[in-house]
């Protein structure tokens, strides 16, 4: 019993003490949200072996921090029709979480492959909440390597990244 009322005893004084360190610390106030005027987007591609690497970059302009959260989306479209191409995780979109935001840039790194449609002037459109960056190509795509699969829209992560 006297070992039961000295571990309750333990209990109740560490949690006094917890709740004595928190009492007077000043709570951080949460930063504001991001105006559409405080990113821009940006949209980039690369790639000559096959698969076309295609970067997504939000960057913050203004000097203030602010709070950068909303959605983001990639999508592949035939530059005449504005259909979407014929692509598996095309269109991509994901809201993008304030931790993704680094030095006040968040860049989305996807990889797209294996495109057996046909090759014509096409669109890569990215957005995030009210900004939209358009590319636009007038090379074919990703090179088709295997006609019997799909072309495929992923992204691409380091690997331990």
């Amino acid at each position: 019993m006297a070992r039961r009322r000295s571990a309750t005893l333990f209990c109740f004084v560490l949690a006094a003490d917890l709740l004595g360190a928190t009492a007077g610390a000043t709570a951080t106030p949460a930063l504001a949200p991001c105006r559409a005027r405080d990113y821009v987007v940006r949209v980039d591609e690369n790639g000559a072996t096959g698969s076309i690497f295609i970067y997504v970059s939000v960057r913050k302009t203004g000097s203030s921090p602010c709070r950068a959260t909303g959605r983001a989306s990639l999508a592949l479209r035939d530059a005449k029709t504005r259909r979407l191409l014929r692509i598996r995780g095309n269109p991509w979109s994901r809201t993008l979480k304030p931790s993704t935001f680094k030095h006040s840039r968040a860049q989305l790194t996807f990889v797209w492959r294996n495109y057996c449609g046909p090759g014509r002037p096409l669109l890569v459109e990215a957005r995030f909440g009210a900004h939209q960056a358009v590319e636009r190509d007038h090379y074919p795509g990703a090179r088709c390597d295997v006609p019997s699969r799909p072309s495929t829209l992923t992204p691409f992560r380091l690997p331990g990244g």
